[in-house]
């Protein structure tokens, strides 16, 4: 009995694996095709909706976009030579070197 049960399973099995002749035959459109066409499209897609983001972005902030656009302003060169010189100074010495130093 252990034969007639392997037997049948394996009869199903290789009914499974046969490829089906009668869609094959019948004309149908291949996977191959309708994977293909369905990969096109995803793209067409994708490419459609990167544009429609940029096309956003540039409407929502035209100024970043623009030839026109004012140019940064320059930056701030530091404080000037009199200013710098009219602050107040002192001589600073590490505490070891205020001990050995006379005054």
């Amino acid at each position: 009995m252990p034969r007639y049960l392997l037997q049948e399973s394996v009869d199903r099995l290789a009914e499974m694996a046969a490829p089906p002749l009668a869609t094959a035959k019948a004309g149908g459109v291949h996977t191959d095709t309708l994977l293909i066409l369905a990969a096109v499209l995803c793209f067409l897609l994708c490419v459609f909706g990167m544009a429609l983001v940029a096309r956003c972005s540039r409407l929502c902030n035209p100024s970043a976009f623009s030839v026109d656009a004012l140019p940064p302003k320059t930056p701030c060169k530091g404080i000037n030579k009199k200013a710098l010189q009219a602050l107040p100074t002192m001589s600073w010495a590490a505490p070891e070197q205020r001990e050995e130093s006379p005054e």
